[in-house]
């Protein structure tokens, strides 16, 4: 019974003696289970970069690695701060540096990585071998390497200003001041006062981070004090736009400066000389004694912002549209000696507005 229910062998050891017993105790040693324990990193660090541990695991096709290690290009060379792998139980085992994709089924007969003469490459991957103390016990772990890039240029296409594309990036410069402008944007007033996202796209794969200012000027000054690039930013007043690029590892700067020019959708008379009179908003009056040629009426009228203006008789006044003001046509100095009335029609800088005054020459 006691044979059956533990294990135990029961002996009869003299036959004289029944009720004595040589007992011999059979001994199960189990293994046990998650042999991480006895196998293991408690951290570990990548040209001094500290590096997730991931899940290990016994085989290295089951490991899978923590967070990719960010180093810059300036640390992928060979010979730089050698990796660390702090073993928190067992002991190292081999460590193997691998180019991506490349297969790990050799690791066994595969060169040890060799701080002093193996550099890093973009997608580059470790497998590290943690023994256990009697070496019975394998755990792999793996750390997946990015190497940062150092580009700090925009892509030659897809960017733009309130909607208008950019087809000239110009020269950049770390300094802005040094930076050759690319296009100058032209907007209506109704182009700069709608939301419309501008776009800066930096270069293909690279990476970089790109930030876009309102400035006032091409200097590191106004860039300072400048305000972020936003859709619903105005751009009026001769202001410029400025991209600041920055390589993915941080180690290179370039600015771009773009002009911007907002024109105007005034369509006024800003102001007369002595020669004429106003009489209402939109009526003047003079003498055609002295107002006596077409280039006298137009010099004593100032309009709006870079606004234009023709001048013809009454009866011919143009329609207010481009079509119309386009195909006007002025008065002679004959016309204006002799006197009358005359239409002198406006447009604004953007071509958006139009409008009509009347001078009268007695």
């Amino acid at each position: 019974d006691i044979s059956d229910r533990y294990g135990i062998d029961v002996v009869d050891n003299t036959a004289s003696n029944a009720d004595k017993y040589t007992i011999k105790v059979m001994y199960i040693v189990k293994a046990e289970s998650g042999a991480a324990s006895n196998a293991s990193l408690s951290s570990a660090a990548i040209r001094g970069v500290s590096a997730a541990l991931g899940t290990p695991a016994e085989t290295i096709g089951a490991a899978v690695a923590g967070a990719t290690v960010n180093i810059t290009d300036a640390q992928k060379s060979a010979g730089g701060t050698a990796p660390v792998f702090t073993v928190g139980s067992g002991k190292l085992g081999k460590v193997v540096k691998y180019a991506k994709g490349a297969s790990t089924s050799g690791f066994a007969s595969d060169d040890a990585f060799d701080n002093a003469n193996d550099s890093f490459t973009d997608g580059d991957f470790f497998v590290v071998q943690v023994l256990s103390a009697d070496e019975t016990v394998s755990m792999y772990y793996k750390f997946n390497v990015h190497v940062q890039k150092t580009t700090a240029t925009l892509n030659s296409t897809g960017n733009s200003i309130k909607g208008k594309a950019i087809s000239s990036l110009g020269t950049p410069n770390a300094a802005i001041a040094s930076a050759t402008e690319g296009d100058s944007i032209v907007l209506t007033t109704a182009e700069n006062a709608a939301s419309v996202a501008s776009a800066f796209v930096a270069a293909a794969d690279s990476a970089a981070t790109v930030e876009a200012k309102v400035v006032t000027a091409k200097t590191a000054d106004a860039w300072a004090a400048g305000t972020a690039l936003a859709a619903n930013s105005d751009l009026s007043g001769d202001k410029k736009v400025a991209v600041k690029v920055t390589s993915e590892d941080g180690s290179a700067t370039n600015y771009y400066v773009f002009s911007v020019t907002v024109k105007s959708n005034l369509a006024t008379i800003a102001s007369v000389t002595n020669d004429l009179t106003k009489t209402s908003d939109t009526t003047y009056t003079g003498a055609k004694s002295t107002l006596d040629t077409l280039a006298k009426v137009k010099a004593a009228i100032t309009l709006a912002t870079n606004a234009t203006m023709k001048v013809t008789p009454s009866a011919s006044a143009p329609a207010l549209t481009q079509v119309g003001f386009d195909g006007a046509t002025e008065a002679t100095d004959g016309q204006v000696a002799a006197g009358g009335a005359f239409v002198v029609t406006v447009r604004s800088e953007d071509g958006s507005t139009f409008a009509q005054y009347t001078v009268t020459l007695s």
